[in-house]
């Protein structure tokens, strides 16, 4: 049987995932693991062969520690601000990159309540400063 054609789409989930899998040092099977599929269904997404569905991003995002968003926004399905590039404004990059590599130590569901709690402060201080410019 043929293998599926890499899209444009799959290309930039395969990408992104890529990325993120290497930056949290899982391998492809403890990915596979986090995100509840085999090891031969995930690395059809990282192969370009699949795309992620809106309905799936909360799951990959929540395994790597991201918020749906910041993968939305990383596989070109949204123009919402990474949380990177919330942390980026604030000068908060380094300290962004040393948390996101801690939480994967973490359970999923702590790592993901933790990150939401970072970009709400984020959030909350990008509104404070705009207050104070204004």
């Amino acid at each position: 049987m043929p293998r599926p054609a890499r899209t444009e789409d799959g290309a930039k989930v395969a990408e992104a995932l890529r990325s993120l899998r290497i930056a949290s040092g899982f391998t492809q099977e403890q990915a596979a693991q986090r995100v509840g599929l085999t090891l031969s269904g995930y690395r059809n997404y990282e192969q370009g062969r699949r795309y992620l569905r809106v309905d799936q991003l909360e799951r990959f995002a929540t395994a790597f520690g991201v918020t749906p968003e910041s993968l939305a926004s990383r596989i070109g399905l949204s123009s919402t601000p990474t949380l990177a590039e919330d942390a980026h404004t604030l000068s908060f990059s380094a300290d962004l990159e040393i948390f996101q590599h801690q939480l994967a130590a973490l359970p999923p569901e702590l790592a993901a309540s933790l990150l939401e709690m970072w970009r709400s402060s984020l959030v909350m201080a990008q509104q404070a400063r705009k207050l104070r410019e204004n």
